[in-house]
């Protein structure tokens, strides 16, 4: 058996062809082997996982193999001696249009070549990039976990010349200008990109005599979604699997007015299902505890916890494996403790002294019962917001209606939105040295800040779409 010709299309279809010999085979598959089929579409897509899937940090082919990816596979069978014909042809899964595969001889053969298309492969695995973004645990102040698995995956693709990390701990990628002409200008426009890697959590304040957990929050939380919680504590041995409930009594015994209280962030604990000495033993004031919440495809939606902001950090990597020719220099900032004040974002830009910034984050999404129409914010599915404003800044006009001309142009989703309370990064670069024209992206979240936070599939694809085509201009 032998592997070959495997490649990417324009479009992003994979292609690859397998060979190996066959004793008979007809037109409608293998004589006397009728599971053959079957294997060999399991073999070719680990195959291709394990060809492209290097950067993905730790998924592995071999889980990829056992998902349903969707490949089709065609039989070419190939002659010994020229046959006669008979044309085969497949629609794409994207388009109406005709793919020739390939000749199908009407008799028996010596080779069988099997080939692999699949227009959407790229997707299937920017949302593996997703969840391994949105499983990984990091806090304010605790962002070296996030950290190192952006870095593996950007230093594996090559995507900038130059990567570092700040004394703050944002992580910043340099990617100079590649004009289409070859020839960049002396001094290129300097464009700042800044998504934070944090995620709202908890820091270890206080171990009981009885091996309680108790928590402080680096973030802002509405505790009625955090009743009966999983949790995991980090700490230095490993993350331990705890649950976090408020103390009081259950609903059984509870009065009318304990029934009625909505808990203090002080009255929650962890229980990490340990002897005391042991929890004593592991667990130290100042590790990270995190939500515990899987990743998960909901119809049209991707759902799960702290898609703010790993949307954000997965669409300024996006924007960039799509970019081919930019005249300006980018700066991509993966910044840190965002969700406590926008800390790193403001050495960054310091330090980055941008021309223009681009804050890459998530907003509301509130068209939900419960939410009047004219507090939604944003409508799911119309594609990434360009924030007019929040509390923080109010965006730069020209860079909105340029984005908006771009996307006009180019059939790209979008929405203007206007969030009355909230901030990111963008405000830092904005009033960094003497102030930067800023604008802001932002995928918008349904349920956010909790570990059901949902974003359309259109706007997570309309995100790094118009960022990668307005980069294209500069």
């Amino acid at each position: 058996m032998s592997v070959s010709n495997v490649s990417v299309g324009p479009s992003g279809q994979f292609c690859m062809v397998i060979r190996l010999p066959v004793a008979h085979a007809t037109g409608r598959g293998c004589v006397g082997f009728p599971s053959l089929n079957r294997i060999l579409i399991v073999l070719a897509r680990c195959v291709v996982a394990a060809k492209i899937l290097d950067g993905v940090g730790g998924r592995g082919w071999t889980a990829l193999a056992k998902e349903a990816l969707g490949f089709r596979s065609y039989l070419v069978p190939t002659p010994a001696t020229p046959q006669p014909t008979t044309q085969i042809h497949e629609r794409t899964a994207k388009s109406s249009r005709r793919l020739r595969v390939g000749n199908l001889p009407t008799n028996r053969y010596k080779t069988l070549d099997v080939r692999y298309f699949h227009s959407s492969i790229r997707k299937r695995l920017s949302m593996d990039l997703l969840q391994l973004l949105t499983q990984t645990p990091s806090v304010p102040g605790r962002e070296s976990r996030i950290r190192a698995v952006i870095e593996d995956y950007i230093s594996s693709k090559s995507l900038f010349d130059e990567i570092h990390t700040d004394a703050m701990g944002s992580l910043i990628a340099v990617r100079k200008a590649r004009p289409a002409d070859g020839k960049a200008a002396p001094t290129p426009t300097k464009v700042m990109l800044a998504a934070h890697m944090d995620q709202i959590g908890f820091l270890v304040r206080h171990i009981d005599d009885n091996g309680f957990v108790r928590v402080n929050p680096v973030g802002g939380f509405d505790t009625r979604n955090l009743f009966a919680r999983t949790v995991k504590v980090c700490t230095k041995g490993g993350d331990l699997t705890g649950v976090m409930n408020p103390g009081g009594r259950p609903i059984h015994i509870a009065t009318d007015d304990e029934k009625k209280k909505v808990p203090l962030i002080g009255d929650f604990f962890i229980d990490l299902g340990m002897q005391a000495d042991a929890v004593h033993e592991q667990v130290q004031v100042g590790d990270m505890v995190v939500l515990d919440g899987p990743f998960h495809e909901v119809g049209d939606y991707v759902v799960s916890q702290c898609l703010d902001n790993r949307v954000g950090c997965w669409a300024q990597i996006r924007a960039i494996e799509e970019l081919s020719h930019h005249s300006c220099d980018i700066y991509a900032a993966w910044t840190v403790q965002e969700e406590v004040g926008l800390r790193g974002a403001t050495a960054a830009a310091f330090g980055i002294d941008p021309d223009i910034g681009i804050a890459c984050d998530t907003t509301l999404c509130c068209k939900t019962p419960g939410v009047p129409d004219e507090d939604r914010v944003t409508v799911p599915g119309d594609g990434v917001a360009l924030h007019v404003m929040d509390s923080s800044m109010i965006s730069d006009i020209g860079l909105i209606e340029d984005l908006e001309k771009i996307a006009a142009e180019k059939g790209i989703k979008n929405q203007r939105a206007i969030l009355p309370r909230g901030g990111q990064d963008g405000a830092a670069i904005q009033r960094s040295r003497s102030g930067v024209r800023t604008v802001s992206f932002a995928c918008p979240v349904k349920y956010i800040h909790t570990v059901t936070e949902m974003s359309h599939k259109e706007d997570l694809e309309s995100y790094p779409a118009l960022l990668t085509a307005w980069l294209e201009t500069l």
